[in-house]
């Protein structure tokens, strides 16, 4: 994604990231495909926006969560520990996290990536390694 583009994503005009199926590969494995990693718009592009705007990241993150919400699909979102090592970072998790606990219902699940797999094929969880 261009500057441009992710300003525009953050913008009140911003685009909603996708929802997502989880499907079973030719060797076994489940690929749950992302819909939005949540430290993608940093730098001068994102001090700009959350000037005129609000973080964009969280701004798309409730656009997917309000997506899904009593839909079918997955809203997955994703990260590197290492994005958690500064006070911005832990504001837009925290903002995150404060609004799917809010959204999360009936309509609303928070599933980790292990329950999706053993969903999407069938299995009751591995109690041996």
């Amino acid at each position: 994604m261009t500057p441009l583009v992710r300003a525009v994503s953050g913008s009140p005009l911003g685009i909603t990231p996708p929802i997502v199926h989880p499907r079973v590969d030719e060797h076994g494995l489940v690929e749950i495909p992302a819909s939005l990693l949540l430290f993608c718009f940093e730098g001068w592009a994102r001090q700009i926006t959350e000037t005129l705007w609000a973080d964009p990241v969280v701004k798309m993150v409730q656009r997917g969560v309000d997506q899904v919400d009593g839909g079918d699909g997955i809203f997955h979102l994703w990260l590197h520990p290492n994005n958690l090592i500064n006070d911005a970072g832990i504001k837009r998790m925290e903002s995150v996290l404060s609004y799917i606990d809010q959204k999360r219902g009936p309509g609303l699940a928070v599933r980790t990536m292990e329950t999706v797999a053993q969903r999407t094929v069938g299995s009751a969880p591995q109690q041996t390694w």
